[in-house]
């Protein structure tokens, strides 16, 4: 196989022809861009195209020896052989001429895609250079970022270890203080119940009387949820009757197993909500201190009559100041009685606040002794039959229970919390 043979060969390979073309110069421009999809391939290939110009160039060599010595050998012969080699002459210089062009073009497209070569190469240079700069700038960047963490952390994990022993100083100074805070919290306990157990036993020592029903066969006289001195003043006789009275709801603890005698609580301070709005000292039972008043209280949301009593001045028992409520008196109805002023409704605010103070033993609370001297049964059952006259429209089951246990003896045999 000749080399112009394997030239086609290539050439077919690569989708490119040859054809026959004129040597002029515009002649070879158009034919090359006539075959420019056929180029193409051979420029996106620069190997094929470098080996295709060598077997062109070999080729075109060796056609144009072959011509030498077919011109050489046609003087020699006869006319007759000459006229039989000027065809193959023909294509001989035809195929020449067509390889040289072809060459040329192909020298002129492998010139082309050298210089692309290096565009590319050259910009790539450039890319890469451009982007080792950038990597080198951020490094640079993330590095200082990264001494600026690693400070920051530093400092930061120093401010925690400095917390923690602080946290753990406090700690301890706590738990410290809590322990002081519960075995005083103790003592003041054991203190407190201590003085109420004596003021307890000192009441518990005065005469009972006789004439005066157990707390449990006591009838009611009125509702918790009735105003006592507005019902009471509904009737002058009654209001004569009764002249003056003390009505601790929430507030009576009863004393020793017959409940005849009792003490108040009070609270220590009293906060006025008018234009002055201050907390004084609550004089309230040192004016009842040997006076004599009838006594109410509140059981299960009723009302009873207790008595004829004497305010008893109970102090040098230890009874001032006490800290901390005893467990039988409502919290709520201390820190409602530690509120003058209240005109419409109640103080919600001003009441819990009350009622903390009280919880916390910051608010203290005095005491009054309460001496049953008598009992004025004709008081009681007309307290009672008015209740009863008056009540059925209020609570028509109350009043039935209240007529059964009048009709039993006018006492009620069913226990009483007191």
């Amino acid at each position: 196989m000749t080399s112009f043979t394997v030239i086609k060969s290539m050439h077919r390979q690569s989708i490119y022809k040859f054809k026959p073309v004129v040597s002029s110069a515009s002649t070879l421009d158009s034919n090359y861009r006539r075959h420019t999809p056929y180029m193409q391939s051979i420029e996106s290939n620069p190997e094929l195209a470098s080996e295709i110009l060598s077997l062109l160039t070999k080729e075109l060599k060796s056609a144009k020896l072959r011509i030498e010595r077919l011109e050489n050998s046609s003087i020699v012969k006869s006319e007759y052989q000459v006229q039989g080699y000027d065809n193959e002459i023909g294509n001989w210089k035809e195929r020449a001429l067509e390889a040289e062009q072809s060459l040329l073009a192909l020298s002129e497209a492998y010139d082309i895609q050298v210089e692309e070569m290096n565009v590319l190469r050259a910009s790539t240079n450039n890319s890469q250079e451009a982007q080792d700069i950038g990597r080198a700038e951020d490094i640079v960047s993330l590095t200082a970022a990264l001494e600026k963490q690693r400070a920051k952390y530093k400092d930061e994990r120093l401010a925690r270890k400095e917390l923690s022993a602080l946290n753990d100083s406090l700690k301890e100074e706590i738990a410290e203080l809590q322990h002081r805070t519960a075995t005083l919290m103790k003592d003041v306990a054991d203190t407190e119940l201590s003085r109420t157990g004596a003021i307890e036993s000192y009441l518990s020592s005065f005469p009972h009387v006789t004439s005066r029903p157990p707390n449990n066969e006591l009838l009611p006289v009125c509702q918790r949820s009735v105003n006592l001195e507005a019902f009471l003043a509904l009737d002058p006789t009654l209001r004569t009757m009764l002249g003056e009275f003390l009505f601790l709801p929430g507030r009576l603890i009863w004393c020793g197993e017959c409940a005849n005698h009792a003490f108040g609580v009070s609270p220590s301070f009293v906060y006025h909500l008018g234009s002055e709005r201050r907390w004084e000292r609550n004089d309230t039972f040192p004016r009842l201190w040997g006076k004599k008043m009838h006594l109410f209280y509140t059981n299960d949301g009723l009302v009873y009559y207790a008595g004829f009593y004497e305010g008893l001045n109970i102090q040098s028992r230890g009874s001032e100041n006490i800290r901390g409520l005893p467990y039988r008196v409502s919290v709520s109805a201390t820190a409602e009685a530690a509120i003058l002023g209240i005109k419409d409704g109640i103080d919600y605010g001003m009441k819990r606040h009350a009622e903390t103070l009280l919880r916390d033993k910051v608010l203290t609370v005095d005491v009054l002794g309460l001496r049953c001297i008598a009992f004025d049964n004709k008081l009681y059952e007309t307290l009672h039959k008015r209740f009863v006259a008056v009540m059925p429209a209020r609570n028509p089951k109350l009043s039935r229970e209240s007529e059964k246990a009048h009709n039993a003896n006018g006492h009620v045999h069913k226990r009483r919390k007191m």
